[in-house]
């Protein structure tokens, strides 16, 4: 079990833990992410293993809110945000979920880089020509239970670390103040 200073641990509330919503446990390790981005950490300040959930809760709610197409616009297709998705998948062991990902992947890369810079140069609600064609073929319905996913992995995770909202205010202060901005 990892220990609340431990910079590659998890660090989510106890009232998460014990909320009966089991997908709890993914919002506040997404406070905590939040918290130390506030702070000024850099991603590679922060447990890897916690971004690949705060990412995978990301593309979660970018899939279920406008598919595919919604993702690829709104994260710009960051390599950052692609890698902690791909291997945060991969982790959680979300193979269907990983398996459509990789589909949308395929075809944004097969559509090339100046299609994607044209259709993220284009208001992304109204007639978009590029939308629909990253969400046509990719079946959303996968994603349905990928929060839960996500929660269970962080559950079961070896460096989760369950702390008090006072221990937790206390440690992201200490990780700011840390490190030289």
């Amino acid at each position: 079990m990892a220990a609340l200073t431990d910079p590659d641990a998890i660090v989510v509330s106890s009232t998460s833990m014990a909320n009966p919503d089991e997908t709890a446990v993914v919002e506040s390790n997404i406070s905590v992410v939040n918290a130390l981005f506030g702070e000024l950490l850099r991603s590679d300040e922060i447990a890897p293993d916690a971004l690949r959930s705060y990412y995978v809760d990301y593309f979660y709610a970018q899939m279920m809110n406008g598919g595919f197409s919604q993702f690829v616009y709104n994260s710009q297709w960051s390599p950052t945000v692609i890698d902690f998705v791909r291997t945060g998948l991969e982790a959680m062991g979300a193979t269907t979920e990983l398996a459509a990902f990789h589909k949308g992947a395929r075809f944004v890369h097969q559509a090339g880089e100046r299609w994607r810079e044209e259709f993220l140069a284009t208001d992304y609600f109204g007639a978009n020509p590029y939308r629909d064609s990253y969400n046509e073929g990719l079946d959303h319905s996968p994603f349905a239970q990928l929060q839960v996913t996500n929660a269970r992995w962080l559950r079961a995770h070896p460096r989760l670390v369950v702390a008090t909202l006072d221990e937790m205010a206390a440690e992201v202060a200490r990780r700011g103040a840390a490190l030289p901005d």
